[in-house]
């Protein structure tokens, strides 16, 4: 059975969002008190309180190595920070949007992409807080931005689709259509090959990233879903909605299956981090050393991390 670890106590208004650090060693919390704090998994303990807006806080988000935390005030402050996320230290300030903000890191972690209500999608440089760029979309709210794995395309929400661009051109590549939620629940599989995408009314976009077919529509929730995540392996989807539930999807009927999944009863090849022909303790202790470095990435997001570990030990459980 499930139990409470620890009860983190601080914040003096509503908790709007969390994010655990790459390697899983820290919880950063950000409220309606306009604080982010920092929280130390393991003990519990507050490692430091970050003061930099003066509004509630809607979006945090760690780079990919875990050494930079991004947060964005909300349609009042409309700024974004960028902290040292080891020393608590503010690094940069970023200026430019008018209204409330979703964020994403690229995987290499050297671009922040904002995304706002005021109707923009803005390229930052992370290492100089240089705004390199501007989209002006197409004259609707930008609900919420995520990279895909490789890096190489961004989509954004805006009410009536989902839409893709060209990362590095900014260009707007293809518009997946379909009237979504307002809401930054908005994420790619770990492979990058499935999109999935909160619809209007409750139920969830899951959208073929290459083709750019409707793969299907799920519908459960008697609320809209806030929240989506793939598990690592890309074949299950978990979505959280106001309705007060959490679903978990197995999506292995409707998305076409990888040659190098588990078949017949063999391990995928690529889990197999140590080649040593068998997946195992060795491969996790493999993974765990390797925590922040480049590779072995196997769940596609640019960087080592717990997310691959658990990876690598659902395969041993099985």
């Amino acid at each position: 059975d499930a139990r409470n670890r620890h009860k983190l106590t601080g914040h003096t208004r509503t908790i709007t969002t969390l994010t655990f650090s790459p390697d899983g060693s820290t919880l950063a919390s950000g409220s309606w008190d306009g604080t982010v704090r920092l929280w130390d998994v393991t003990t519990g303990e507050l490692h430091d309180i970050l003061e930099a807006h003066w509004s509630a806080i809607d979006a945090i988000v760690f780079s990919p190595d875990g050494k930079t935390l991004a947060s964005a005030g909300n349609w009042e402050d409309r700024r974004i920070q960028l902290w040292d996320a080891q020393t608590g230290e503010k690094r940069a300030t970023l200026i430019g949007h008018t209204s409330g903000i979703s964020l994403a890191f690229s995987p290499d972690g050297k671009t922040l992409a904002s995304g706002s209500r005021d109707k923009t999608i803005k390229f930052w440089d992370v290492s100089t807080g240089e705004l390199l760029t501007t989209i002006e979309g197409d004259g609707n709210s930008i609900h919420a931005v995520t990279f895909s794995p490789d890096g190489k395309t961004l989509a954004s929400t805006n009410g009536h689709g989902t839409y893709l661009w060209d990362a590095e051109s900014q260009r707007h590549r293809v518009t997946l259509w379909g009237t979504t939620a307002n809401t930054d629940a908005l994420t790619f599989s770990p492979d990058g090959a499935t999109i999935a995408a909160v619809q209007y009314g409750g139920g969830l976009y899951i959208w073929d990233a290459n083709s750019e077919e409707l793969h299907t529509v799920l519908v459960g929730h008697t609320a809209s879903p806030d929240a989506i995540a793939f598990w690592p392996d890309g074949n299950t989807l978990a979505s959280a909605g106001y309705d007060s539930t959490i679903l978990l999807w197995d999506l292995t009927s409707v998305l076409p299956q990888a040659p190098n999944q588990q078949q017949g009863g063999h391990v995928v090849s690529r889990v197999d981090v140590n080649e040593d022909g068998v997946v195992n303790v060795l491969d996790l202790t493999f993974i765990a050393l390797r925590f922040g470095e480049s590779s072995p990435d196997l769940n596609g997001d640019g960087v080592v991390s717990i997310l691959d570990l658990v990876l690598v030990a659902q395969y041993i459980e099985e």
